[in-house]
């Protein structure tokens, strides 16, 4: 499917208090293709949803998206975050996943339905903008899950996260673990754009 063959996608009108939801659908193209629906917050009705934190970091829209059919742009960091999920869903990387026991493809299979501001609000609409970003403190309370993206994993990515489960496992040798290699990784982790966002503590 050509994305450039794709009408632009249009938003449909939203309700006060409901809010979208997006759901990445399995594909075999290089596209990646979504579905879109709305939920009403509040409700008891309104389905299991993650948030999605993370940071624009002055990228433009670039990115094609396809959302029930039609085109969407979407950033760089918000498409690499949707592709490690798409990743993560792939049959071989299912089985290896629960071969290895790894906790982040098996997190990640779990997500269906994605709460992410830049997709979900209708950035172009002033008002609506108005109407939904109040709502963001109730839209993280009440996501069943909220998934932090720092961006692409690089090199020693790896090991800062070591170093974490590392320092938190094994409190009695902290000190022989401050030599780990992956503190010095993980210092470089925390200099990513992320963390100087002023939303972090709100979400």
């Amino acid at each position: 499917m050509d994305p450039n063959s794709q009408n632009e996608f249009n938003y449909q009108h939203l309700d006060n208090g409901y809010i979208r939801l997006l759901r990445l659908l399995p594909s075999s193209s290089p596209n990646l293709c979504c579905d879109m629906e709305q939920a009403q917050l509040a409700s008891p009705d309104c389905p299991s949803f993650t948030a999605l934190s993370y940071t624009w970091d002055g990228q433009a829209l670039y990115r094609p998206l396809l959302i029930n059919g039609q085109l969407l742009f979407v950033t760089p960091n918000v498409e690499s975050f949707l592709r490690q999920v798409q990743w993560s869903r792939s049959p071989r990387n299912t089985v290896n996943a629960a071969r290895d026991q790894n906790e982040r493809h098996m997190f990640l299979r779990t997500m269906d339905l994605f709460w992410i501001d830049a997709i979900c609000i209708n950035q172009a609409d002033v008002r609506e903008r108005e109407r939904q970003v109040p709502l963001m403190k109730q839209i993280y309370e009440k996501a069943h899950y909220i998934a932090i993206w720092l961006g692409e994993p690089k090199g020693n990515t790896r090991d800062a996260f070591e170093y974490i489960k590392q320092w938190h496992s094994d409190p009695e040798h902290r000190e022989q673990i401050e030599q780990h290699p992956g503190r010095k990784a993980l210092q470089e982790l925390l200099q990513r754009p992320y963390w100087t966002r002023s939303w972090v503590l709100q979400e």
